[in-house]
């Protein structure tokens, strides 16, 4: 009697787009939470000496990296943020950030902060759109995006 094997293995792709979300909520150092917290509220006051300084860090950061698919190198790519704050009402805002000749994985920020921040509120919602050469590689959003807005 033969006896067969079978093993099937479930893998998928790596996310072509990523984001990360960082919150600075208030001046206090953190030494008590998680060192990675404390690490990235060091990293984000680095350099600010006066209170004006470090009170215009306050905000919100979002760490957005894309990979370009394989074999697909050396292109354009625009990154696209669209967002909604809290005291714009329903307005979908939106800032982008370009970079030429492209390839492999790479990372940008958008930043919330400073007099932007205090104005016009925190970030509530948003969706993040990648592309490459005008051709959409990827995107990633909030919970609470809506497409239909």
């Amino acid at each position: 009697m033969k006896s067969f094997i079978f093993l099937a293995a479930c893998s998928s792709a790596p996310d072509a787009v990523d984001v990360r979300e960082y919150h600075l909520r208030d001046l206090e150092r953190v030494n008590r939470d998680n060192p990675i917290i404390r690490a990235e509220q060091q990293k984000r006051l680095r350099g600010a000496v006066s209170y004006k300084e470090r009170r215009d860090r306050l905000g919100q950061y979002y760490s957005v990296s894309w990979s370009l698919p394989h074999g697909h190198g050396n292109k354009d790519v625009r990154v696209v943020f669209l967002y909604q704050q809290a005291d714009t009402g329903h307005v979908v805002l939106t800032k982008e950030q370009r970079f030429t000749k492209s390839s492999g994985t790479k990372t940008c920020e958008f930043i919330f902060n400073g007099e932007e921040y205090r104005g016009k509120g925190r970030v509530l919602c948003w969706k993040v759109e990648a592309y490459a050469d005008g051709d959409l590689i990827g995107s990633e959003q909030s919970y609470l995006w809506r497409d239909n807005r």
